[in-house]
C-alpha cells in the first residue's frame, strides 16, 4: 500500500492560463514515483480554437534488476530510478456548436535508457442531442530507430483507439461511460521474438460543474491477454478563485 501527495494550480490572464500540477509519493514503496506538469493555453473565442502546450517531467523508482544483453550476452543492471520527459501540444477546434475535433503531437524520451518516441492522435465530439454527446479518437506512438536502447527490449509501437458516450442525468450533473483498445507491439531483438499485447479498458464516471466550482468521480478497469488486471478510481475538487 502506497499515499500520494498532489496538488496544483491554474493562472489565467485573458485568454492565457498557465497550469501547474503535481504529485508524489510520500510513503515508502519500491515503485514511488513523482509527476509535474506544466501547462500553457491560449483561447481564441472568436474562432473557437484553443492551443495547449503541456510539458511533464517523471522520476520513476522501481526494485533493482538485472538482464542479460541480447547482443553482447554480458549481464546488465536496470537503473533503480528513471527520469522521463514529455512534451505535447494539442489543437482544439470547433466546428459548430455541436461538433469538436482535436489535434495532437507528442514526443517523450526516457533517459537512461536512451529511448526516444514520437506520435500523435485525432479526437472527435459530437452532440447528438440536448443531453447526449458521442465520443471517439484514436492514438499511436512509436520508439523512433537509431541506436539501440540501453536494455534488452526491442522497439514499441502503440496504437490505441477509443469511444464513450455522455448522458447529462440533470442539470450539470454528466455521466460518462468509455470503452477502448490498445495494441503495442514489441520488436524482435537477439532471442527475444517479437510480441503483441493487446489491453481493453472499461470506464465510467461522474461530472459536476456550476459556478466556479468542479467535481469529478471516475473509476476504471483494464485487461490484456497477458492476465494483467487493474482496477482504479480516481476524484477531484477544483474550485477557481
Amino acid at each position: 500500500q502506497e499515499s500520494a501527495l498532489g496538488g496544483g494550480g491554474d493562472l489565467v490572464l485573458g485568454n492565457w492560463t498557465v497550469s501547474i500540477d503535481g504529485i508524489k509519493t510520500v510513503t515508502d514503496s519500491p515503485i514511488a514515483n513523482s509527476n509535474f506538469v506544466a501547462r500553457f493555453a491560449y483561447a481564441s473565442y472568436d474562432t473557437g480554437t484553443n492551443l495547449a502546450l503541456e510539458i511533464q517531467a517523471q522520476s520513476l523508482h522501481r526494485p533493482e534488476s538485472f538482464f542479460r544483453n541480447a547482443e553482447t550476452n554480458f549481464l546488465g543492471s536496470v537503473p533503480s530510478r528513471l527520469h522521463r520527459q514529455e512534451a505535447r501540444l494539442t489543437w482544439d477546434q470547433f466546428i459548430s456548436e455541436d461538433a469538436k475535433i482535436t489535434l495532437h503531437t507528442v514526443g517523450a524520451k526516457r533517459q537512461e535508457e536512451g529511448r526516444t518516441n514520437a506520435g500523435g492522435g485525432i479526437k472527435g465530439l459530437l452532440a447528438i442531442s440536448d443531453s447526449v454527446s458521442l465520443y471517439g479518437g484514436t492514438e499511436h506512438r512509436q520508439d523512433l530507430k537509431g541506436s539501440l536502447p540501453d536494455d534488452n527490449r526491442g522497439y514499441f509501437d502503440l496504437t490505441a483507439y477509443e469511444a464513450g458516450i455522455g448522458y447529462e442525468l440533470m442539470f450539470n450533473v454528466v455521466a460518462k461511460f468509455i470503452a477502448g483498445t490498445t495494441i503495442e507491439h514489441e520488436s524482435a531483438r537477439g532471442t527475444l521474438p517479437k510480441q503483441t499485447v493487446g489491453t481493453d479498458g472499461y470506464a465510467a464516471g461522474i461530472d459536476y460543474r456550476k459556478g466556479l466550482f468542479a467535481a469529478q468521480l471516475f473509476s476504471k478497469i483494464e485487461q490484456s491477454n497477458t492476465g494483467y488486471k487493474a482496477y482504479q478510481f480516481t476524484g477531484g475538487l477544483t474550485w477557481e478563485i
